[in-house]
């Protein structure tokens, strides 16, 4: 790594993992550095002299850091008490699930425990518990852990498993200035990080704040103004009007009844079946393993899809919809969508593309959804959706500018999405290159 020196001399330490290693630096396995003791299994059951506990498991194990804003309880002996309560410096390491994540306790709580989906490992003495967190880090994303778990089914770093695991040992005093050095560095560039996601976030947000304010108030800031009567709405332009969507519909109509198409008649790579989990931002982003063959198209050739069609999401998160464009032309509308096919002599696809994706419509869905149990759209409802009927060329104005605005947008979160890879690809080096001694930061520390 540019910018950082390498110590004067190194010899092999005999870790494939590992490589090279600075004289006088020793590795050990991971049972001779400290102790490991795997967590207790759930108990639900007091049995006379228990106290009920909070515990981590393995949910609660992020990397580098504990969550614990969702704790459980469990029943503890005073035995146990002793043998799982996790102390200041602990570093917890996830036993299944994403094996081998590691965090460090930092007293979170006042009092916590260990469930068997968590080993708690305890440094000796001369060991500096940071040093070998991020040195756990990187064999976690290094892909170590998983080399050595059985993947058949579901992964076990056991206690067998953890005990051989091959850790490098410099000085202890090296240790603790490595440790600071990634402490202070690694807290800078997660404040980059972080200030890249706020950016995002607010790009996102002007994003919607302007296409919810273009589909109602249109491009000319000069236009006079008339009350719409739908309150979200509030004032539109004076050559707008108010109509429901019915009004500008050439058909409305659900996907196929189950009775119709079945799961087990899906192929791959056939005629793709749309289904709300394939629709995203007003776009349609379908799985090809979600498709039929032609013969199945062919029977329910009346819900095909044609170029202007929008697609929208009858169950889950209401308001979700796609346009149909070139690309998806003959796709299937599926059993769990809804298929709007608009009078182009009245509207424009796009404009109401733009229209119905607005959080508005979703939160006005939302409260006219049917079902006890789970939101419900259906044509009815979707047919009485308030929408502003706009002059043609205007529709086609306002449709190009938001394209233009929303595409500056989407570039500049790309960016930033690319930078925050790069940071965080920064970062997971820097962390590897210093606890294997590939870089000297022992003069960076201060």
């Amino acid at each position: 790594m540019s910018g950082y020196k390498r110590y004067p001399a190194y010899r092999e330490s005999g870790v494939e993992w590992i490589g090279e290693i600075p004289a006088g630096w020793s590795h050990k396995m991971l049972k001779f550095v400290g102790n490991a003791v795997l967590g207790k299994m759930l108990t639900n059951d007091d049995k006379g002299d228990y106290s009920l506990k909070p515990y981590l498991r393995a949910k609660n194990i992020l990397w580098e850091k504990v969550d614990a804003s969702d704790i459980n309880e469990m029943w503890f002996s005073g035995r146990e008490m002793e043998q799982f309560r996790v102390q200041k410096d602990d570093l917890l390491i996830s036993e299944g699930g994403e094996v081998g994540r590691t965090a460090i306790w930092n007293d979170e709580l006042e009092e916590c425990y260990l469930q068997n989906s968590v080993h708690k490992f305890t440094v000796g003495n001369g060991e500096e518990p940071r040093f070998h967190l991020y040195q756990l880090v990187t064999l976690g994303k290094l892909g170590y852990f998983d080399s050595v778990v059985n993947k058949v089914s579901i992964g076990h770093l056991t206690g067998e498993k953890l005990g051989p695991v091959p850790l490098v040992c410099p000085p202890t005093k090296e240790q603790t200035k490595i440790a600071a050095f990634l402490d202070r560095k690694t807290a800078q560039i997660d404040r980059l990080i972080e200030i890249k996601r706020r950016q995002i976030e607010l790009l996102k947000e002007e994003r919607t704040a302007v296409i919810n304010h273009v589909v109602t108030k249109g491009l000319n800031p000069e236009a006079k103004m008339k009350e719409s009567g739908i309150e979200w709405i509030g004032e539109i332009p004076e050559g707008w009007e108010i109509v429901e969507l019915r009004r500008v519909a050439e058909s409305l109509q659900t996907g196929p009844f189950g009775s119709q198409l079945h799961a087990e008649e899906y192929v791959s790579n056939g005629v793709p079946v749309i289904n709300p989990s394939h629709l995203k931002n007003g776009r349609i982003l379908p799985d090809f393993e979600v498709s039929v063959d032609e013969d199945t198209a062919n029977n329910l050739s009346r819900h095909f899809l044609e170029i202007g069609d929008i697609v929208f999401a009858r169950r889950g998160e209401l308001g979700r919809c796609g346009l149909v464009t070139e690309t998806e032309k003959g796709w299937l509308c599926g059993t769990g969508s809804l298929r709007f096919r608009p009078n182009q002599k009245q509207i424009h696809s796009d404009f109401l593309s733009w229209y119905l994706t607005t959080r508005y419509v979703g939160d006005w869905l939302s409260l006219q959804s049917v079902g006890s149990t789970m939101e419900n759209l259906n044509t009815e409802i979707l047919g009485r959706v308030p929408v502003p009927l706009v002059p043609l060329e205007e529709q086609i104005k306002i449709s190009t500018k938001l394209s233009v605005i929303t595409q500056e947008i989407a570039e500049t979160i790309n960016q930033a999405e690319k930078q925050i890879q790069l940071l965080q690809e920064y970062r997971t080096t820097l962390i590897s290159d210093a606890v294997t001694g590939k870089i000297d930061v022992r003069e960076e520390a201060a």
